[in-house]
């Protein structure tokens, strides 16, 4: 009998210690998949998300995801992301973001179409967030800025991309018309607009406004949606 419940002992002590192990492994795993995914906060209309590989995925709202995936909204659609606890992606209709996040950097690349960002808490000096676009790298410490990148009115066919810079500062790198990269403080209140005619390289010819000029921001010129934020 004594046999016995030492026996039981052992085994309850055995499965105490398989229970903790595999609780710590589940809460080290849920912490390292939340630190390493976004999530969709909520949207409006048509919105999808594309896989590392370019496949659609499941959508619905607080659905999480990763490192290498895209975001897409339709006509008359919007998307809010929340990248981590102090930062908010809004997204506005017809726009595409890629999402790229190792450790305490990230990147968001903006292919078309327009965003507002929000961060609300100044980022660490150990951490980065750079925007990406065809003509421009905003680099972002604690600030809110919104982001387009559309084709000229004017010439259809050049690209022209625009960060307005509502609270904090930006900087702005970018290549010259003579390739040489450059780069530019865009401070609370301004706005600046880089275009890039349709036919230049990624890296060669790209601005078209050698140096871009910052503007004073008018409420006639800040995008109907970031209005609505």
């Amino acid at each position: 009998m004594i046999m016995k419940n030492r026996i039981a002992g052992k085994l309850l002590v055995f499965l105490l210690i398989l229970l903790l192990s595999a609780s710590a492994g589940l809460e080290a795993f849920a912490e390292s998949y939340t630190a390493s995914t976004m999530r969709l906060l909520h949207y409006e209309g048509s919105v999808e998300i594309e896989d590392a590989s370019g496949k659609p995925r499941f959508v619905m709202e607080n659905v999480r995801f990763s490192s290498g995936e895209a975001m897409l909204t339709g006509e008359n659609s919007t998307a809010s992301v929340g990248l981590d606890d102090n930062k908010i992606l809004t997204m506005d209709q017809d726009s595409r973001v890629e999402f790229f996040k190792q450790n305490n950097a990230m990147k968001l690349t903006l292919t078309k179409g327009a965003i507002l960002l929000d961060v609300q808490k100044k980022l660490d000096e150990n951490e980065t967030l750079d925007i990406q676009t065809s003509t421009m790298s905003v680099g972002i410490r604690g600030t809110i800025v919104y982001l387009s990148e559309q084709a000229d009115e004017k010439a259809p066919d050049n690209i022209v991309t625009t960060l307005g810079v509502l609270e904090g500062t930006a900087q702005v790198t970018y290549q010259d018309a003579s390739n040489t990269t450059q780069s530019l403080p865009v401070p609370a209140g301004f706005e600046i607009s880089i275009a890039k005619a349709a036919d230049a390289g990624a890296n060669g010819d790209a601005s078209l406004i050698d140096p871009p000029a910052a503007t004073r921001l008018k409420d006639d010129i800040v995008p109907e949606f970031v209005q609505k934020c």
